[in-house]
């Protein structure tokens, strides 16, 4: 039970977590990702609750179990891939609210995931309660343990796809189990499973309703890839049957090509049209062309654009390019079918737009939304960065005069999307000094999309009547500037005008306000794009609803299971014993107050970080990496410390204000660093958190080392709430931001800290009246 055996087994468990997001993630979608791992973190509450009950009810040495924990641990680990693989073929969470079966596969996916998060919280546990004397250097250890887990998943998801590394994993609890000596035969057998597992791997299955399921199911259809990348597996899809004609013209009679199509995780990118297809200028014939006919495009600007087509446009114009792409597979495989003078920066389009070197741009052009875009991976709550009032309102001021922004979104029904890019568009307009933005938006519909531009400059006769011109060549529909009444698409009873025209007017706010979904421009505080339920929505609505949309509903339903199942399986076990929360108020107040701290926290870190390292994945593992390093650090210095209430109480009310004033200045801290070099934007946010992180490493072997001396079969109880809290938190900070923003997120970590200073405090009247 030593130092290393403890980082390792928390290096498993931290990496472990990041691996099964990305892994689920691709089977089924983001947000049964976020669903499993809340329910597998609930085992860090159900190890320590079982240890309790052992101790006291079988009077049992711990001591012993540790070894097989770990073990235990690492073969379940290795084994995960193959039952996961039988229940996500069957899954389909876009059922989960007509079919009960959905449910019965969803709980038993987070039961075989819970099985290695539960025995190697239980290993920590017995860890942490045998050796309460050196509680600071084995919570230190789990702590950087785990922020070394979150560092390296970055490197081993670049060059190994999620089932692949499980295994690999799993080695780290076997290894940390040889200094507990649990035999040979146990240790042999278990690394012959680990082996045999590895080998046999399966891969993952994947939904039929993922877009690449059905381009797989087309004649002749052949696969690349795919290619591992922390931002998501690429793979390349042909067939002759496989077409690229997102809203094509119906007078069009040309070709329409059948280019290599590109999939992120399943999900469609783009295609690898090359420019000597005799159909490269196909999306000349949709209203995507629509910046190409308004008005000259001597420079432009994509931003993610995940393909070629709408690049061979600018090259047509003979336009300057510049390409934004923040996937490095991508980025590679559109490179050689580009022209030399093409500029491709593999970056993170909101990092690149804070640049202060930047040209001016006639054009920048942002990724189409609706139908084929959104966000995928690790983005559990739905966030879109790049669509949000400020990044939109970054690239607006790097229009030159004359330049446009051109936004691409599917029309869906009951419309939102068409109506959210409007209001961000109409919004950026305002916040840049356009207070009648009427004549600054021109907007065109095709059968199935629709294209609008947006720029400082207000749109000349010239310029609409080349877009007049444009529309009726190709039987579009001409929706802004508004009283064209010639239309080829839409019905009678389409409200479309009527709501764009409210929304472009001079009194936006009664649509907003009274539409049945919530259409706001989303903001960096709520950077929500594809979500449109008000929280407490439910009914007809919820049918027409895709599965990314459903987060609100599913994170909903979440909070509540796991409310049910921390009763069930942390505190119920405890309620008929003399260590009963209701007899232990320090206990239970102190470390649910510092589970939940540290979980919201983490959150509001998370996503305030997003636009300056680029993607979620990339901060996830960041801010963990810097947390409990600091804390970690913090840990180490609390041996120095005395474990009194007093100390604890004052702890706690500095953490609380430290938590507070670092989220409060964190945004000056961010828009200060944004244009800055990689190593001095990495390096100062990682610094910067990691002060901020060393008191909060401080408290939790501190209440560990005052349990050791009043009661120490409370210290498995005590890790086990302080673990079950973070997992209802997490949840808890998603539905919280939904409703009120991240910024909400700031009171509550301060007021969850204050509980653990109240705790600290009934500890110290405790020992006055003693």
């Amino acid at each position: 039970m030593t130092v290393l055996s403890v980082a390792l087994i928390s290096f498993l468990l931290l990496a472990l977590q990041i691996v099964l997001m990305q892994a689920v993630g691709y089977a089924q979608g983001h947000h049964l990702a976020y669903v499993i791992l809340s329910i597998a973190l609930l085992g860090f509450g159900a190890g320590g609750s079982l240890l309790t009950l052992l101790q006291r009810l079988c009077r049992i040495r711990l001591e012993r179990f540790y070894g097989p924990a770990l073990l235990f641990c690492a073969v379940s680990t290795a084994w995960l891939p193959f039952p996961a693989r039988a229940l996500l073929r069957g899954l389909e969470v876009d059922l989960l609210f007509v079919d009960a079966s959905q449910w019965l596969r969803l709980s038993g996916l987070g039961a075989i995931a819970f099985l290695p998060f539960f025995s190697g919280a239980a290993a920590l546990s017995i860890a942490f309660s045998t050796r309460p004397q050196r509680i600071g250097r084995l919570y230190g250890a789990n702590l950087l343990g785990s922020a070394a887990g979150a560092a390296a998943v970055l490197f081993i998801l670049r060059w190994s796809l999620p089932e692949h590394s499980v295994s690999v994993l799993a080695l780290f609890a076997w290894v940390a189990s040889l200094p507990a000596r649990p035999g040979r035969i146990p240790l042999v057998l278990s690394l012959f499973a680990i082996a045999l597992f590895a080998l046999q791997a399966p891969a993952l299955p994947r939904s039929p309703y993922k877009d690449i399921s059905s381009a797989l199911q087309l004649p002749n259809a052949s696969r690349s890839g795919p290619l591992p990348h922390p931002l998501g597996r690429v793979e390349v899809v042909q067939s002759p049957a496989l077409r690229y004609a997102p809203d094509l013209s119906l007078e069009y009679l040309g070709p329409v090509p059948s280019p290599p199509h590109l999939f992120i995780d399943g999900n469609m990118s783009g295609v690898l049209l090359p420019k000597e297809d005799s159909a490269a200028l196909i999306l000349a014939e949709t209203p995507r062309a629509l910046p190409f006919v308004a008005g000259a495009v001597e420079s432009a600007l994509f931003l993610a654009p995940g393909g070629t087509p709408y690049l061979h446009l600018a090259q047509a114009d003979n336009a300057a390019m510049t390409i934004v792409e923040p996937h490095h597979r991508i980025a590679e495989l559109i490179r050689p079918l580009l022209p030399a003078r093409a500029q491709v920066d593999v970056s993170d389009p909101r990092r690149f737009l804070a640049r202060t070197n930047l040209p001016t741009y006639d054009l920048v052009v942002f990724p189409a939304r609706g139908m084929f875009g959104g966000p995928t991976g690790l983005q559990t709550l739905g966030e879109d960065s790049l669509f949000t009032v400020e990044a939109v309102g970054r690239a607006f001021r790097q229009l030159a005069p004359s330049g446009y922004l051109a936004f691409n979104v599917w029309l869906d029904e009951p419309l939102r999307h068409a109506l959210r890019i409007t209001d961000l568009a109409v919004t950026v307009l305002r916040n840049g000094g356009i207070q009648d933005p009427a004549e600054h938006i021109a907007i065109v519909r095709g059968w199935g999309s629709m294209t609008l531009l947006a720029g400082p400059q207000p749109f000349g006769p010239e310029s609409i009547r080349r877009i007049e011109s444009f529309a009726g060549g190709k039987g579009f529909d001409v929706l802004w500037p508004s009283g064209h009444t010639d239309r080829h698409h839409g019905s009678r009873e389409d409200l479309l005008d009527d709501m764009l025209a409210a929304l472009i007017g001079p009194d936006p706010e009664f649509l907003r306000s009274s539409y049945r979904f919530d259409i706001r421009a989303p903001s960096d505080d709520r950077p929500f794009f594809n979500q449109f339920l008000r929280l407490g929505d439910r009914g007809a609505d919820l049918e027409f609803l895709s599965v990314s949309e459903r987060g609100l509903v599913i994170l909903q339903m979440l909070l509540y299971l796991l409310a049910a199942a921390v009763l069930l399986l942390v505190l119920g076990p405890l309620v008929p014993l003399s260590l009963s929360p209701l007899r232990q108020p320090f206990t239970l107040i102190y470390f649910t107050g510092l589970g939940a701290g540290f979980m919201l926290f983490e959150v509001a870190l998370i996503q305030r970080l997003m636009p300056l390292w680029g993607n979620a994945l990339t901060s996830v593992a960041l801010v963990i990496t810097a947390l409990l390093c600091g804390m970690g650090i913090g840990s180490g210095l609390s041996r120095r410390i005395v474990a009194t209430p007093l100390w604890l109480a004052g702890l706690t009310l500095v953490i609380a204000g430290i938590t507070v004033a670092t989220l409060k200045g964190l945004d000056i801290a961010v828009a200060s660093l944004m244009a800055s070099p990689a190593a001095v934007r990495g390096g100062a946010a990682m610094f910067f958190l990691m002060l901020a992180a060393v008191p909060m490493g401080i408290p939790f072997p501190l209440g560990v080392r005052l349990l050791a001396q009043r009661d120490v079969r409370q210290v498995p109880w005590a890790c086990g709430i302080d673990g079950a809290v973070a997992v209802l938190a997490a949840p808890g900070a998603a539905l919280l931001a939904f409703q009120y923003g991240y910024a909400a997120l700031t009171p509550a970590v301060g007021g969850a800290y204050l509980l653990a200073f109240s705790g600290a405090l009934l500890a110290v009247v405790s020992c006055r009246e003693k």
